[in-house]
């Protein structure tokens, strides 16, 4: 068994031994807005300090992004991470840098392959500032 979202890359040898193709569409907005529900409430049940009203104020721009289980996962993880390095509650702003980051390595991962989601065409961050030019120490959520 194999799973992938990414079709593009397969060559066609390997594609003549595949037997069976599932799609597995991106979960739909009101699927998306309860996962991200869940996990938040995950984290704050672990302890995390998290800023439940702001984020909540800001559910239908995160349910907007066209993202998995484990994409919304990671990205919680991601802003998890910058705010413990700020020793600040999770909060909008952290989700919404780990999503830039996010969908700009997925946009970027799509280039490669030839498919292209909604997300990825949305303007992010490019690769290259992502990974080396982002400066943490001006991001706007410090000043907060």
């Amino acid at each position: 068994m194999l799973t992938s979202r990414s079709t593009g890359w397969t060559s066609k040898s390997f594609a003549s031994r595949i037997q069976v193709v599932l799609p597995y569409p991106f979960p739909e907005l009101n699927s998306r807005r309860r996962i991200w529900q869940h996990f938040l409430d995950v984290l704050q049940s672990d302890g995390e300090p998290v800023d439940m009203d702001g984020i909540a104020a800001r559910m239908d721009d995160l349910a907007r992004h066209e993202m998995n289980g484990q994409l919304i996962r990671n990205a919680i993880a991601t802003a998890r991470r910058l705010a413990a390095s700020e020793g600040a509650a999770v909060a909008w702003p952290h989700l919404e840098c780990a999503i830039s980051v996010a969908s700009g390595m997925t946009r970027q991962a799509s280039e490669m392959t030839g498919q292209v989601s909604e997300t990825a065409k949305e303007p992010q961050l490019q690769r290259d500032e992502v990974l080396t030019d982002f400066d943490f120490e001006s991001f706007p959520h410090r000043d907060a």
